[in-house]
């Protein structure tokens, strides 16, 4: 949402919403996908007379609200989540020039930190699974390399120029990304949740020793009754 603008609900708002809607209930077998923070910290570095210990605060504020809502869901039964960080906002169109440049660097770095900390935390607590997504490493890799992911301009944004934006990272001058930045974003993703919540190789086996040893004692069974029964 913009700073300022009341028509959009937090992350907050909307998980209370959710569970409104649901009586209270969250389904255990759904993924619950939190990303958020960005627009908090963009505007605290443009709020007017901000300090730099204030943007940290803001940055606090954000991991512990985000947190928050993964403990009100699992109260409500969900199990299993994936957690985005952010990328390094001060890198961005819409924060590369901000006076605060150099506190929303170390805040967007110190919520990369944050996240890996608190889910690692959380999942222990509280008994779930968390698959955390590194949008911070994607963007710093894009950032050092962008023509291995078929960019030509990761500094401006694409919108209004009659150019291909499918080349650019940006679409418009509030950060967002064009469609091949947010099919980049999908596989991240895609890649976490794969680490996160399949098997491992060992798992299956285990998997599948025991299948074959149920069917071998209901071969055995079978044929025990067979034979007592001639």
């Amino acid at each position: 949402m913009l700073p300022g603008d009341p028509t959009i609900p937090s992350l907050a708002q909307q998980v209370g919403f959710y569970l409104a809607s649901t009586s209270g209930h969250a389904d255990p077998n759904a993924l619950y996908v939190l990303w958020g923070g960005a627009n908090d910290l963009y505007g605290a570095v443009e709020t007017p007379d901000e300090t730099a210990a204030m943007v940290a605060a803001t940055e606090t504020a954000v991991i512990a609200s985000l947190a928050n809502d993964i403990g009100f869901l699992t109260a409500a039964g969900a199990r299993n989540f994936l957690w985005l960080n952010l990328p390094q906002l001060a890198a961005t169109p819409r924060g590369a020039a901000d006076p605060l440049n150099a506190a929303l660097a170390q805040a967007s770095t110190q919520f990369r930190s944050d996240v890996v900390s608190e889910s690692a935390l959380l999942a222990a607590m509280l008994g779930v699974r968390i698959a955390d997504v590194d949008i911070y490493e994607l963007h710093k890799s894009i950032l050092a390399n962008p023509a291995a992911f078929g960019y030509t301009n990761v500094t401006t944004p694409a919108q209004g120029l009659p150019v291909n934006p499918d080349q650019y990272l940006y679409w418009d001058t509030l950060s967002h990304p064009t469609t091949r930045g947010h099919r980049l974003i999908g596989q991240t993703a895609d890649a976490a949740i794969l680490a996160t919540f399949t098997p491992e190789p060992a798992t299956w086996a285990m998997a599948a020793g025991g299948v074959l040893l149920l069917a071998c004692a209901s071969r055995f069974r079978s044929r025990g009754r067979r034979e007592h029964i001639r």
